[in-house]
């Protein structure tokens, strides 16, 4: 069911999951007035039922359960059926998860201001005699477990008490270990301040300082918690904390931080949905996001796997990065909207989310972002995730560029001073970059910005930063004859050339006496996804070719209030594309290892071609369709845009999008 191939070694894995909401009668939405939510409602059931198979076939060590586990609550006549037959689909899956007692399952946290019923003690009883006690640890290959009841905390009920008491003992007797933890509800949604009284979504205090406190005092290394149904990463000191995704329902309140609303006013977001698998490897755990997407089939085999790719840690030889046109985390003040009576501050984490899954090593952004306290707390953790950050300064005589890179020393790694108008530095801009690089120790990348290019088919000029090949010639002439040295070359593609005879075109100037390496941007043009999945795949094949080369797609999220409206990686809804998942597959697939790779020849197919790589380990072969094409061939394939592989023949039928052939050699 899944492919492995390229994931480093584990020494366990588990699987946290939450919120799958089985739902036994969907009609009710109808009857309650919300008919427009009836037809995807139907398939709640069917979407938990295909994740937990998904997560079955991961057959991980241990899984978790981060509560709600179905839609009725306790009360209503069909509560107990509910409950049997949720657990009844679980069981049928084969999975005997540790369960997380959420606010579906017990009641919710005392809360005068939301219109929910507050936990019961007869309803904790029933939990405690079904599944034992709500609040419990255990441990698995040297790790530390805790699990705690969140929707107890701050209640007048004597076990909120006992849990205190007992937590506080527990984490203290296993303190200097590793610790999991795994809550259903947060200590808070996006950021440790944010409003408890009056939001549904996080714990109010005394409760949220008590539990923090004791999470940085004994290092919890990681703590997962589910309720909101959208996916959100933070950091709590050293600690690494993740609000798991819903595999049933997205959360439409959360919505009304991106700039379009998705489907059914957010409810129905699927591409939200989905669960972790955990990997907990020499110098940590890594997260991968098992992408559920609202899928209700039963699974079946049928040849072909699920490719599970690296996270950004384990791909420190990758070139990829991404430019940043807009926030790294998206930021506003968040609408007053049910069952909230408090207007909470929303965030955007779903392009960092992103970035990590994508295997991203490199982010491209504009300096005056580092000067917002947000973007920069989420660039650190991006940092803490294996990612460097690039930070781009136009340059004016009025720049102090050493003071600039001083001030955010501990969150960019390389400083890109963009030059208007010149294609050289002038005296002053060398001097202010020599001074910067013995004073702050940060490497210098350098780019032109020439505003005034024709573009074919544009009335107005447009703006191109970058050099192109023959202008790095000059450029390095020029620098051997004035005795300087320089980092990076930001570089463009010239336009009309294929991006993989563009791309090589760098690689043959290589290498230059004064030029240490080249940034080069790569441009998504228009609003054609297919295009893109080729530029994407024609760019990352390429630069394999390209040492010490990093390749900056552009841009990661659409562009859309320009005269020049791009589709990028990220929808505006920060939902994956297609040219996406074929980086992330082929982001794997070439650099998990380093390999010195030559260029194959180009071979042509009646509709596309076929362009090739091979090194003393593996040949790929990327079969690159311009139109319906029946690829022949017989190896290990890879369908980049969705991400699953198969061996043998592949199936004879239209291919539309690209294609990695892999063979050993």
């Amino acid at each position: 069911m899944f492919d492995r191939t390229y994931l480093p070694d584990a020494d366990f894995e588990f699987v946290v999951i939450g919120d799958t909401h089985y739902i036994l009668n969907p009609e009710i939405y109808a009857s309650a007035g919300d008919s427009q939510d009836i037809s995807y409602t139907r398939e709640w059931s069917a979407r938990a039922g295909h994740a937990l198979q998904l997560a079955a076939a991961l057959e991980p060590d241990f899984v978790v359960h981060l509560g709600d586990l179905d839609q009725e609550f306790p009360g209503k006549d069909d509560f107990e059926r509910s409950r049997q037959e949720a657990l009844a689909q679980i069981s049928s899956c084969g999975l005997q998860p540790h369960h997380v007692a959420g606010n579906m399952d017990i009641g919710d946290k005392p809360n005068s201001t939301v219109p929910a019923p507050w936990v019961r003690p007869e309803d904790i009883h029933l939990w405690h005699a079904q599944f034992g006690c709500s609040w419990y640890s255990f441990d698995h290959a040297g790790v530390h477990c805790i699990v705690l009841n969140t929707q107890i905390m701050n209640e007048p009920l004597p076990e909120a008490e006992e849990q205190r008491i007992w937590f506080d003992e527990d984490i203290v007797t296993h303190s200097g270990r590793r610790i999991f933890l795994f809550l259903h509800m947060p200590p808070f949604a996006i950021d440790e301040n944010e409003p408890g009284l009056g939001s549904y979504n996080s714990l109010d205090e005394p409760v949220r300082e008590w539990l923090l406190e004791a999470v940085r005092a004994h290092n919890v290394e990681l703590m997962c918690s589910g309720h909101t149904h959208t996916a959100a990463i933070h950091r709590i000191g050293q600690t690494r904390f993740l609000i798991v995704p819903s595999t049933t329902t997205s959360r439409p309140s959360f919505n009304e931080i991106f700039t379009v609303l998705p489907e059914h006013r957010g409810k129905n977001d699927v591409d939200k949905l989905g669960f972790y698998l955990a990997r907990s490897q020499q110098d940590g755990v890594r997260m991968h996001l098992i992408r559920s997407a609202g899928e209700t089939e039963l699974l079946t085999g049928n040849g072909s796997k699920r490719l599970l790719t690296r996270v950004s840690h384990d791909l420190p030889h990758s070139p990829l990065g991404v430019n940043l046109r807009l926030a790294l985390a998206p930021t506003t003040l968040g609408v007053q909207a049910w069952p909230d009576v408090v207007r909470q501050r929303i965030r955007d984490d779903y392009p960092l989310l992103a970035c990590i899954e994508l295997g991203a090593r490199h982010l491209r952004l504009p300096a005056g972002d580092l000067d917002d306290h947000v973007q920069c707390e989420r660039l650190a953790i991006a940092r803490d995730e294996g990612m460097q950050v690039t930070a781009t300064w136009l340059w004016s005589e009025r720049l102090d560029l050493t003071h600039e890179i001083a001030r955010h020393a501990e969150i960019i790694d390389t400083a890109e001073v963009q030059m208007p108008g010149e294609l050289w530095p002038s005296d002053s801009l060398w001097e202010a970059m020599s001074s910067c690089r013995e004073q702050t120790g940060k490497p210098v990348s350098l780019a032109p910005l020439l505003a005034q290019e024709q573009v074919a088919g544009k009335y107005h000029p447009r703006t191109r930063v970058g050099y192109l090949p023959d202008e790095l010639t000059a450029l390095n002439d020029r620098l051997a004859h004035d005795g300087h040295n320089l980092d990076y070359a930001v570089c463009t593609l010239p336009a009309g050339e294929q991006t993989w005879e563009a791309l090589q075109s760098f690689g043959a100037l290589l290498p230059l006496s004064h030029i240490g390496a080249f940034d080069i941007i790569v441009q998504l043009p228009g609003l054609d996804d297919g295009e893109h999945e080729q530029l994407v795949a024609e760019a990352l094949l390429a630069s394999a070719l390209l040492p010490n080369t990093r390749l900056i797609l552009d841009p990661l999220v659409d562009v859309d209030r320009s005269s020049d409206i791009n589709n990028g990686l990220l929808d505006r809804s920060s939902n994956p594309r297609t040219p996406f998942h074929v980086a992330r597959c082929l982001n794997t697939i070439l650099f998990s290892q380093i390999d010195a790779y030559e260029a194959l020849p180009i071979e042509d197919l009646r509709d596309g071609r076929v362009l090739g790589l091979r090194s003393e380990r593996v040949t790929h072969r990327l079969e690159m369709p311009t139109g319906a094409a029946t690829v022949p061939g017989v190896g290990n394939w890879t369908d980049l845009a969705a991400g699953c592989t198969w061996q043998g023949q592949p199936p004879g039928i239209p291919i539309y999008t690209p294609l990695l052939r892999t063979t050993r050699t």
